[in-house]
């Protein structure tokens, strides 16, 4: 850390007064960056720079020039990023006239770490690993994780951890590391090595347990965690172990669901031959806007979004299940407002589904070509909209009953074509004007007996073979209880 300053004589040219601090010098870490110093030179002055570089010449990793500026001469000097394991240096020269000064520059060695040791993929038992490394710096290592569910009732469980670090080369290092066996879902940490100035890392993963027919995860607020849990490792020979994900016959999510999870969603209930049911009740569908991924820092790559399928925050997303032949059952987190297209389209296995009150639309072919017999509306519902071919389900299959409020308003040509159901419940005081020449509807059961009349002389629902009120108190009884 020193300058060093040199007046050069020209006998050719004037003196002229300019000033450079006695102490000037320009101290740089490794990386791209730039810095200025002010210098008194009359304002009319035409001062000159060049650089001399005694370390690495030809890489050219030092610039500088001169500008005015704020009613002072100032000196712009910039060095590139060090790639290299050693300090370099430089000098900076003004001139002005036969008036010259030298100002030092140093920048520091490329301190970060290089990791000889690869990303490292823990199964689930307990175990140890040595990490090697080099860096020109001074080391210190720690190991950071993010564990928000395998924690217990005394608070967060430190499931992996390093001793010391100890040299065993010219600027090479080792250190051990120890972790526990894992009885929940995949984790990841990072074993960190700090120098003076920087920062690097190595990605470590632990495979989950050992998975019981009833599972029930925690997901981070904003999703995008449920491929790290279900142990999916990009790269590696097998993305997700499916012998271990297919033992799951009831899985339970709370948290945020984004796109990067849809592909474990997808995953778990593709096969008809690994039935499943999904409890969502507690859990919430986050827009594809927000982060996804929130392992990313920690070196951690997601799988791409299947079928590029878009969330909206609370909506289940179009085609979300859409062939999904293992849907056995589920629940529908409480907070949705909107089933988009195609959603359950094709659906095997799903026999019965719960419609939540918060829902206000249904969108284009959400449940045709299933096999549902039963769409439980809440009886409570502030539903609204309902799209093309939303009840049209496969060729022989019978809705046993629909309940539609009075609130829906928002119908087209064809909500109810093919649509075929044994009782329909609408509380509506008037016959809406719905298109119904290709439903079929066996009995319509109305709030009142006084509105039977007027149902029975309106288009379309005149064809009705019965037409009835529906029995005292069925409002007030929930589903799976009045029959």
């Amino acid at each position: 850390m020193f300058s060093l300053l040199l007046l050069a004589g020209c006998k050719d040219e004037p003196e002229h007064d300019f000033r450079v601090s006695g102490d000037a010098s320009f101290m740089f870490g490794p990386d791209e960056w730039s810095n200025w110093m002010d210098f008194s030179a009359p304002k009319n002055s035409h001062p000159e720079v060049s650089v001399e570089m005694a370390v690495n010449p030809n890489e050219k990793w030092l610039s500088a020039f001169c500008d005015y500026k704020f009613e002072s001469w100032r000196v712009n000097v910039r060095v590139q990023d060090n790639p290299n394991r050693f300090k370099r240096w430089g000098f900076v020269t003004i001139t002005l006239g036969k008036s010259s000064r030298k100002i030092y520059v140093e920048q520091g060695a490329n301190e970060t770490a290089v990791f000889e040791t690869e990303r490292q993929i823990l199964r689930n038992t307990a175990g140890e690993f040595t990490v090697r490394f080099k860096t020109a710096g001074k080391p210190s290592a720690v190991v950071r994780m993010t564990d928000p569910w395998n924690t217990s009732s005394l608070g967060y469980e430190r499931w992996i951890s390093t001793g010391g670090i100890k040299e065993v080369g010219a600027n090479t290092y080792e250190a051990t590391v120890s972790y526990k066996a894992n009885d929940g879902f995949g984790r990841i940490a990072q074993f960190v090595v700090d120098t003076k100035n920087s920062r690097s890392g190595l990605t470590i993963i632990q495979l989950p347990k050992v998975f019981e027919e009833s599972e029930t995860v925690v997901t981070d607020y904003w999703g995008g965690s449920l491929p790290m849990m279900f142990g999916y490792v990009s790269g590696a020979m097998w993305d997700y172990d499916m012998d271990n994900i297919s033992r799951i016959r009831h899985l339970t999510i709370k948290g945020g669901i984004n796109c990067v999870d849809l592909d474990v969603l997808r995953m778990l209930t593709k096969s008809e031959r690994r039935p499943i049911s999904l409890d969502l009740g507690e859990s919430w569908f986050v827009a594809s806007n927000h982060p996804q991924d929130p392992y990313e820092s920690f070196g951690y790559k997601d799988p791409k979004p299947e079928f590029g399928i878009i969330v909206t925050d609370d909506g289940i997303p179009s085609q979300l299940f859409q062939t999904c032949m293992g849907l056995d059952s589920i629940v529908l987190p409480s907070r949705t407002v909107e089933i988009k297209s195609d959603a359950f389209r094709n659906t095997y296995l799903l026999h019965s589904i719960d419609i939540p009150a918060s829902v206000r639309a249904i969108g284009d072919w959400a449940f045709s070509g299933s096999r549902i017999t039963a769409i439980n509306i809440d009886k409570s519902s502030q539903l609204e909209t309902l799209g093309d071919y939303v009840f049209h389900t496969r060729d022989k299959i019978v809705l046993e009953s629909l309940y539609l409020p009075s609130t829906v308003e928002n119908v087209t040509a064809n909500t109810f074509t093919l649509m075929k159901v044994k009782r329909l419940y609408l509380d509506m005081k008037e016959p809406p004007a719905w298109n119904l020449k290709k439903a079929v509807i066996d009995t319509l059961f109305l709030p009142d007996a006084s509105l039977i009349d007027a149902y029975r002389a309106a288009p379309g629902w005149g064809d009705i073979p019965e037409i009835r009120a529906w029995p005292e108190g069925w409002k007030e009884t929930p589903w799976h209880t009045e029959e």
